[in-house]
């Protein structure tokens, strides 16, 4: 489906494109669009969601650069399908955010629902600082994405993979953050994740942050706050 997809984006009327169930491999060896006289697509979209679909780094590049990705786009929305196989290169995936996407507003990347547990050989890697996504104000992400994710260790059971002096939660997220998801927090370190959460919380980072929410953890349930008009914080709900 999509090689004739691929080709065929280019009307300028078009703001939104939603895929489900789609394959990307392969598709995007389809030339870039282009309107008669060979100039480039006049395409600018303005949001992106892929359901339930398979898209490496590479072709994630590839796909927000042939669809006008850049101060146009402001959502985009990526749930991995329960398909996955292949490897990903999450760290990869954060490069193509910050040449394609640097104007979102809305970002979610997570794998599919119901399935917490990911392969090391299936998506690895962590995607790095979004402080420069200097317009997001709603973020939904698999935690392990941001801060690492505990790995078997032969020796001492489990431990985080991280370069060397990794950055805080806090320092990888921009200041004009309003909603944060965090997904998938039991593959995480559950002391370094209040500790994370409660530097969000009490400092003054992120003076529009008004939801916080970490989900599927062992210790920490399903929980989210709010700020209340005057900037005390909250627990909002507790399952």
């Amino acid at each position: 489906m999509m090689q004739h997809l691929i080709p065929g984006l280019v009307s300028p009327a078009l703001k939104k494109l939603s895929c489900h169930m789609v394959d990307f491999k392969d598709c995007m060896d389809q030339p870039l669009p282009t309107i008669p006289g060979g100039h480039p697509s006049p395409l600018k979209l303005e949001s992106i969601e892929l359901k339930h679909s398979l898209i490496n780094a590479p072709d994630l590049r590839d796909f927000l650069h042939s669809c006008g990705g850049g101060e146009s786009l402001h959502t985009l929305r990526i749930h991995w399908s329960e398909e996955l196989k292949r490897w990903i290169g999450v760290g990869e995936i954060g490069v193509a955010l910050h040449q394609y996407a640097s104007s979102l507003r809305v970002l979610e990347l997570n794998t599919y629902d119901g399935i917490s547990w990911i392969e090391p050989y299936q998506m690895a890697g962590v995607v790095g600082s979004l402080k420069t996504l200097r317009h997001l104000k709603a973020l939904e992400i698999n935690h392990g994405w941001l801060v690492g994710m505990l790995e078997e260790d032969g020796l001492d059971g489990f431990a985080i993979n991280l370069p060397e002096n990794w950055p805080a939660l806090w320092e990888l997220l921009p200041a004009s953050l309003e909603h944060l998801h965090l997904t998938f927090c039991e593959l995480g370190d559950p002391v370094k994740t209040r500790e994370d959460l409660s530097k969000l919380f009490y400092h003054g980072h992120f003076p529009k942050l008004k939801t916080v929410r970490a989900s599927k953890h062992p210790e920490l349930g399903v929980w989210e706050v709010e700020v209340r008009p005057n900037s005390q914080w909250a627990i909002k709900s507790f399952d």
